[in-house]
């Protein structure tokens, strides 16, 4: 029997862990044994089992899904459907909500499925699973108090019932479960082994934003008995128009569970969210991220090997215009199969654009590894993995973690110095304050924007050196500078070039004379450029770099027009603006056949920029 099977036989998995969402029963667009050297587990969707008829194949197999995929030693956790609720009877109005159970329009077949808490263990037992999920009501968060109460109402009596469904499939006793709990044991200060011998059962707590509620579905719940907590709903708010963590919210859930409860963070998340929830405590994770960032074109890369994006990963937009001629894998420190096997960002992108499904598979083996493999360096490390220490052994992982941990320390604090020696202020400094240290200023002002270069710690002895350009332009009327103005005016560029590490070593303003703000803007991009070719010769012989060295140069703009432009997101389409385009075109030419990767990044402009060009301007 099942049971039989399961009694005799001992799982392990790594925590923290992440594992790929395979919600039709496959990680989209990759097969499994391309990743399966690195693969802890996988989570599958309940309905999509039971609506694409693979229960029917997979309750005949002694291994159930694993036989039938072919992953036999990996963990396979089944999602209960519980955030099918959310994607399709919430965003979709594809169903309703009763007290037995979630009442289904399937989507692309029109069928009805009821599922009820039982019926959502019964298909987790035919597929076999390891880690099951007891079906839930999900909320937003935002919903009212009343909405809420409710969902937390259904989802402990939807428990319960699961619970002893789960128990009956099983064969066991209320008693038998409790003393067949998983095992977990530290092996170092960030590594545990979860060892168990029966399949493990997920209770989600709900209660939306109300942190009572919390307390309250997680009290319900604990009370019902569970191995594993799952925080449900959505964690996630608007800052600044940007989504961020709740982390009250998610530092509650941590405090309000069992104490020898297996936290799990359900649907989460960037490689940021995971550093940050694993540093909290959780230690499980799920998202699909990956593949779905993966088919739009948008890979993960190790930090200061790509765009900065996050404070524990670059990314690379790879179908813009800046990777169209690039022959360098996706990640120089990556060894997953598509770097390994030196598939070039160009093609890539060639693929991706032309919606070859083998762009999507190469773009999501490389996603989907590159987060397991930051996922395993969390657990040995503690930390994430950057350009200089990505391969970390265990046997030093303590060493290497306060190495970084300094790095991470030094960086924040915002060494970037004038002609090497002069150190900028800290952020809370007005970085147009001061009349006598403008160039400082400017570098200080690099700290303050959303896409700071400091994000890209890199160091002088680097393989690849990284140079860093800052443009910005305005247009004068009667006096003023006005950013975004459609007519015609005195118009003025400004840029500064600064070395890897981040020493000033060319500042420049001039006056371009009467034209419009988009064309100043370019303006400024295609002289900073030229004036970084001019000076190539000189600074690799400075910077003792040989004629094969690549070079990452960094341009940030402050104008979202241009970088639109520039990256190919936007077509030029104004006669005065294409010449200008062509230019630049040519120059990327230039500067690929010397061995220069060009990346071009927006950074949000500081409302006094204008004062800083001025300024500038009189220096010179």
């Amino acid at each position: 029997t099942m049971l039989h099977f399961l009694m005799h036989t001992t799982k392990h998995l790594k925590l923290p862990a992440f594992l790929p969402d395979a919600t039709y029963l496959t990680i989209n667009s990759v097969p499994f044994d391309r990743v399966l050297s690195i693969l802890d587990g996988v989570v599958i969707t309940t309905l999509h089992a039971y609506a694409k008829g693979v229960t029917e194949v997979t309750n005949e197999l002694p291994l159930g899904f694993k036989d039938l995929a072919n992953i036999k030693e990996r963990i396979v956790l089944s999602d209960s459907g519980g955030f099918q609720v959310l994607s399709l009877i919430h965003n979709k109005k594809l169903g309703k909500i009763t007290e037995d159970g979630a009442l289904f329009k399937y989507p692309t077949t029109g069928e009805k499925i009821l599922l009820t808490p039982e019926f959502s263990q019964q298909i987790q037992y035919w597929l076999k699973s390891d880690i099951r999920v007891v079906l839930d009501y999900p909320t937003m968060g935002s919903e009212s108090k009343k909405e809420l109460e409710y969902s937390v109402k259904i989802t402990t009596q939807w428990a319960k019932r699961a619970k002893r469904e789960f128990l009956k499939l099983e064969n066991l006793t209320t008693k038998q479960f409790n003393n067949t709990r998983p095992k977990l044991t530290g092996i170092t200060h960030t590594l545990k082994l979860l060892e168990f011998t029966r399949p493990l059962l997920v209770g989600v707590v709900q209660g939306g934003n109300d942190l009572s509620l919390r307390k309250k579905s997680a009290q319900e719940l604990a009370k019902i008995g569970f191995d594993i907590y799952g925080f449900g709903g959505w964690p996630l708010i608007n800052i600044n128009e940007t989504r961020q963590l709740n982390v009250t919210l998610l530092e509650h859930f941590l405090k309000i569970i069992p104490p020898d409860a297996i936290p799990y963070a359900m649907g989460l998340g960037t490689p940021d969210d995971i550093y940050i929830l694993t540093k909290m405590g959780y230690l499980l994770f799920d998202c699909v991220i990956p593949t779905r960032n993966a088919r739009h074109g948008l890979l993960y890369v190790t930090k200061g090997t790509g765009e900065p994006k996050g404070e524990t990963y670059d990314v690379l937009h790879i179908k813009t215009q800046n990777y169209k001629y690039d022959t360098s894998p996706i990640d120089p420190t990556c060894d997953c199969p598509v770097c390994q096997n030196a598939y070039p960002r160009g093609y890539i992108r060639f693929l991706l654009k032309t919606k070859n499904p083998v762009g999507y598979t190469l773009a999501s083996i490389h996603n989907v590894w590159w987060y397991l493999k930051f996922m395993q360096n969390l657990r040995e490390t503690g930390t994430y993995p950057t350009k200089d220490f990505v391969n970390i052994s265990r046997d030093n992982y303590s060493n290497a973690a306060n190495t970084i941990e300094s790095e991470n320390a030094l960086n924040n604090g915002n060494n970037l110095a004038h002609k090497g020696t002069t150190k900028a202020t800290p952020q809370t400094t007005n970085p147009t304050a001061g009349t006598s240290h403008v160039v400082a200023n400017i570098t200080t002002y690099a700290t303050h924007s959303q896409e700071s270069i400091r994000e890209n710690r890199q160091n002088t002895n680097h393989t690849t050196p990284h140079f860093y350009i800052i443009t910005d332009a305005g247009v004068s009327i009667k006096n003023a500078h006005i950013k975004g103005h459609s007519g015609t005016g005195e118009a003025r560029c400004g840029y500064v070039i600064l070395d890897t590490n981040q020493n000033i070593l060319i500042h420049q303003s001039r006056h371009l004379g009467t034209m419009k703000i988009p064309q100043a803007e370019l303006e400024c991009v295609i002289r900073a450029l030229k004036r970084f070719l001019k000076e190539l010769p000189t600074l690799k012989s400075r910077y003792n770099l040989t004629k094969n060295t690549q070079i990452n140069v960094h341009l940030y703009s402050d104008s979202q027009l241009i970088v639109n432009w520039l990256t190919g997101k936007y077509k030029v389409k104004q006669p005065h603006i294409k010449p200008l385009y062509k230019e630049f075109t040519r120059l990327q030419q230039d500067l690929l056949q010397n061995g220069v990767m060009l990346t071009i990044k927006w950074h949000r402009r500081n409302r006094k920029w204008a004062q800083v060009v001025d300024r500038l301007a009189h220096n010179n």
